[in-house]
């Protein structure tokens, strides 16, 4: 199997010294609605400035009911204006200087969130929404979010808090893995942090039974391969990255109790979307929403394909 060129997907920084920020600067858009869930993903936003240049955004979105086009929603303007107005304090407090612009919008939460997702790099949101602003999203918001953004999502979990773990990358072995590998290799550096790459070895569900048990060759010689493929993968970006940590881990397991498992602790698990490998089908199944419900740590989804550069105007008023 060929290695996928990380280099040609993502430009790769050198070294930075230890707490030097990122010289690139993000334009993030950070979704807020004053529940719990909602301050874990300003609260993350919050951290990732302390290595990274942030242009902010934040937004709080009141939800139209879809058939009685009511927002019910003039009491909850204000409500609103609290929780957008409390993220901007908290995130000027760790980016003292910083220009974060807040706006409060009426409208379907969802198809807000993936137009303005095209005019930036990131887009953060909360899992387990706890506040009344977005209590007609249900559960699947982050879902939802995620599988449809123009940029890459982080999904933060609730109640989430700071960690020194590895970045883990679900890989697919495949060229689909190009800008995932890209994006854990550059937020490694940035953290001067180790990277894990998981590879989930699923084999059909008509696959002979007899494999599994040793008493044929086929399971070892698929296990042997797809072993050799990833080391080779492995070898690769340590030659290419010297700098950093790199380990990989193949498990005969479904892929995503592999990520779950893998990514306890960690500081970010990046995944991608829209891709055809055994790790990211379980980006579109039971599997994957119930990671994205309850995420072990932050998620990142990044774009399978190179997204258009964001605009250099703002989402939101001035």
């Amino acid at each position: 199997m060929d290695t996928p060129d990380i280099e040609g997907a993502v430009q790769i920084l050198p070294a930075l010294e230890d707490h030097q920020v990122d010289p690139t600067t993000e334009r993030v858009l950070i979704a807020t609605d004053g529940g719990d869930a909602g301050e874990s993903a300003v609260r993350w936003a919050a951290n990732r400035s302390k290595l990274h240049r942030l242009d902010i955004d934040l937004i709080s979105i009141i939800e139209v009911d879809p058939i009685t086009k009511k927002s019910y929603g003039e009491q909850l303007h204000e409500e609103a204006e609290v929780a957008v107005d409390h993220g901007r304090k908290r995130l000027l407090a760790a980016t003292p200087g910083s220009d974060i612009h807040t706006e409060v919008v009426f409208g379907d939460a969802r198809s807000i969130l993936d137009e303005l997702s095209a005019e930036f790099n990131l887009l953060v949101v909360g899992s387990n929404r706890t506040g009344r602003l977005t209590g007609l999203l249900g559960s699947t918001f982050s879902v939802k979010v995620a599988e449809s953004a123009r940029c890459t999502v982080v999904v933060v979990p609730k109640n989430w808090s700071p960690s020194q773990g590895p970045v883990v990358v679900g890989i697919g072995m495949d060229d689909s893995d190009q800008r995932v590998l890209a994006y854990a290799v550059h937020e490694a550096r940035v953290l001067h942090g180790p990277v894990r790459l998981v590879h989930a070895l699923q084999l059909p569900a008509y696959f002979p039974s007899r494999a599994s048990t040793g008493h044929g060759g086929d399971m070892n010689d698929i296990v042997e391969r797809h072993t050799s493929a990833l080391d080779d993968l492995v070898a690769n970006l340590r030659a290419q990255n010297v700098d950093l940590e790199i380990e990989g881990v193949l498990s005969v397991d479904d892929a995503g109790e592999a990520l779950r498992r893998e990514a306890k602790g960690a500081t970010m698990l990046v995944v991608g979307s829209h891709a055809r490998s055994a790790v990211d089908r379980f980006f579109v199944g039971s599997v994957s929403r119930d990671i994205l419900w309850r995420p072990p740590c932050p998620i990142a989804v990044v774009r399978a394909h190179e997204p258009e550069s964001a605009s250099p105007g703002s989402a939101s008023g001035k």
